[in-house]
């Protein structure tokens, strides 16, 4: 914003001093400074906010404070999820374990009744070889 007011500033220096050296009377002088045409010059020249470093640093701080709140919001959501999902597996492994009990079972309870079976068939077949050779 200084530079626009010393620019500003400047172009209207120079249009005077060229109306200046043109003009041979006072009068004349006068006519063509009222004829140049004006520059715009800003209503209010604005100075840059200064930043204190102990302003800074509390900037720092808070930018800091809210970045760790996010990350940990973020990481709180992350590990609800991972709990869930954890969860979640340890019931699919009940089920599974479950599963292969029961298949166990049915293998060990289908294993004794072909045993049972073969038992049965077994003594039959003694029982008529018995009868064929007496």
């Amino acid at each position: 914003m200084k530079t626009i007011v010393i620019l500003t500033s400047s172009v209207l220096c120079l249009t005077l001093l060229a109306a200046c050296e043109q003009a041979e009377q006072p009068a004349e002088t006068t006519a063509a400074v009222e004829s140049a045409t004006p520059v715009s010059t800003p209503a209010e020249v604005t100075e840059p906010q200064q930043t204190t470093v102990e302003e800074a640093i509390e900037q720092t701080s808070q930018t800091a404070s809210d970045a760790a709140g996010t990350a940990q919001v973020v990481t709180d959501n992350a590990l609800t999820k991972v709990n869930s999902a954890l969860d979640k597996a340890m019931e699919v492994n009940k089920k599974i374990k479950g599963a292969v009990n029961v298949t166990g079972e049915a293998v060990e309870t289908t294993v004794e009744t072909a045993n049972e079976q073969a038992e049965a068939v077994n003594k039959e077949a003694q029982d008529t070889v018995d009868l064929l050779t007496k």
